[in-house]
């Protein structure tokens, strides 16, 4: 566990007598388009615990939902113009009956055309949704050229919280549903942790809500990235005791606004999975816990919430995020540590005969800018409250990257065979080598 300072008093959690509760605000991203912008709106509003406001990042620039029954699209409302200009007889009733029956008998073969069709922006979305809702909900527009991380930080920034309570915002990119009692499970475990900074969910997929899809970044200290769980590994429980973190992803993420803004926010830098490693790494420096709350659930489409280097970007960015956050004088070492064992695991996958993945590995030798990993070092430079050794724990060992090489070494060498009689109920079946 984190040795970490208590929280401040400006945003110390107090009894729940007499208690100032915080002002949460939920923060939900778009895509580049308002399909599924509605959906989650409409999770945000139902949460059993509801967000005192919502700040919606638009990043669709006025794009609109396509026309038909996949999209939202709706026929042009209000009068038409002869509605406007024709205006009810003296009785007091209307005779556009009488008119549509007389243009019906001037024109017999005139077939009537479709129906107008307005298009649908993310505005027109988030105003029927909202309609009737107590929450406010207000729409930033973001330029969709801008990095996600930096323009929700810009947005943020911008935005003056309400009152004088504790802040803090909860991240929903479009794509990442929670479920009703996400929103409640996160601001209880913030309340019960007088350390917590971030706090994240558990990601289930979103097709299969019994498979996992996140839970939280795993890296060693050289910057390696460990899939645990692997994306579609089936959801047992077996992470529900999980608590302390490194990292956790954006998707679902609640942090406090003031240590948010008080660390920079993300260095975008270092992409996606490695800025939310660098500032799970940076707010646990701060003195500040990062914190998974499996209890809190939400349901997630593949690529939103990624806590796994699939692509060979992510591995170099992972590198460089430990290449930064390093000690001056021990850059050196760690950086021959990850030539020599980048040019190793390349070798063994090419004995596998898997060269993809061996070029993928090689690839991790050209994180090693020092340039760069000063810039990102000086931008995002802040005091540390934690000391290096103390942060031990929140690393994964060596042994569990060599127990992952010798894995992937037997499934190379001994596939696993199909499951006979009982072993059929086995999600897990394994071959005679290990049995």
């Amino acid at each position: 566990m984190t040795l970490a300072p208590a929280r401040p008093a400006a945003t110390a959690p107090v009894a729940s007598t007499g208690a100032v509760p915080p002002v949460v605000t939920a923060v939900l991203v778009s895509r580049l388009d308002p399909v599924g912008a509605g959906e989650a709106l409409r999770a945000l509003l139902t949460q059993t615990l509801l967000p005192d406001e919502v700040l919606v990042v638009d990043r669709t620039r006025g794009a609109a939902l396509p026309p038909g029954p996949a999209g939202e699209a709706r026929p042009a409302a209000g009068p038409s113009a002869r509605d406007a200009d024709d205006p009810p007889d003296a009785d007091g009733t209307d005779d556009t009956d009488d008119d549509a029956a007389a243009d019906d008998d001037a024109a017999p073969d005139e077939a009537p055309g479709p129906a107008p069709v307005a298009p649908v922006t993310l505005a027109d979305v988030v105003a029927t949704v909202a309609e009737h809702s107590p929450v406010p909900v207000t729409v930033v527009e973001a330029s969709p050229r801008i990095p996600v991380r930096r323009a929700v930080h810009a947005a943020v920034a911008a935005h003056p919280p309400l009152g004088e309570a504790p802040a803090l915002l909860w991240f929903v990119p479009v794509g990442s549903t929670p479920e009703q009692r996400t929103l409640g499970a996160l601001v209880d475990a913030w309340r019960r942790s007088p350390s917590a900074g971030l706090l994240g969910p558990k990601h289930l997929d979103a097709a299969s809500p019994n498979r996992l899809r996140a839970l939280a970044i795993r890296a060693t200290r050289g910057g390696r990235l460990l899939p645990r769980p692997v994306p579609g590994e089936p959801d047992q429980g077996q992470y529900d005791r999980m608590t302390d973190a490194l990292a956790v992803p954006f998707a679902g993420t609640l942090v406090e606004r003031d240590l948010l803004l008080g660390l920079g926010g993300w260095e975008s830098s270092f992409g996606d999975v490695g800025a939310d490693l660098d500032l799970g790494w940076r707010a646990q420096a701060a003195g500040r816990r990062v914190v998974v709350v499996p209890g809190a659930r939400m349901r997630t489409e593949p690529g939103v919430a990624v806590a796994t280097a699939a692509t060979a970007p992510r591995r170099r960015a992972a590198r460089r995020v430990a290449l930064a956050r390093a000690p001056w004088w021990s850059t050196p070492f760690l950086a021959a540590w990850i030539v020599v064992t980048s040019v190793l695991a390349a070798l063994g996958l090419l004995l596998l005969k898997r060269p993809r993945s061996a070029w993928a590995e090689l690839s991790a030798v050209t994180s090693i800018e020092p340039v760069r990993g000063l810039r990102a070092r000086w931008r995002t430079r802040h005091a540390r409250v934690v000391r290096r050794r103390h942060l031990r724990s929140l690393f994964e060992p060596r042994r569990a990257v060599l127990t992952g090489w010798a894995d992937s070494v037997h499934h190379a060498l001994v596939p696993p065979r199909p499951p006979i009689g009982d072993q059929v109920g086995d999600l897990n079946p394994r071959s005679w080598l290990v049995k």
